[in-house]
């Protein structure tokens, strides 16, 4: 009986680690900001991370909520302004309508 060699040696998986480590991490993005070829981190100018963001542009939660409460109380102290317009000129109907009946009642 002969026992099979193997072909290669057995892995080394604290070397392969350090090798698939080493290998993803990426070189900074840089960006050449004169003609002389000075360069600047991309990341530190904040044009990508600004203006590339999904909610670049849009009203953030907090606000859209402020104005929605204040909405809200515009809605209820316009409602309630009527209401006050309403009952006044209901307590003034009556009291014209009571002045005119009882003028009636005097000149006849």
């Amino acid at each position: 009986m002969t026992a099979k060699l193997p072909l290669r040696p057995p892995p080394d998986y604290v070397q392969t680690a350090i090798f698939q480590e080493y290998k993803t991490i990426q070189p900074t993005p840089k960006c050449a900001v004169n003609q002389h070829g000075d360069k600047v981190v991309v990341k530190n100018l904040g044009y990508p991370t600004y203006i590339l963001r999904k909610d670049y542009g849009l009203m953030p939660q907090y606000l859209q909520k402020h104005n929605e409460k204040e909405k809200k109380a515009q809605e209820v102290a316009i409602r309630a302004e009527k209401e006050i317009k309403e009952t006044i000129a209901g307590l003034l109907q009556f009291s014209t309508y009571g002045q005119a009946k009882t003028f009636k009642t005097f000149n006849n």
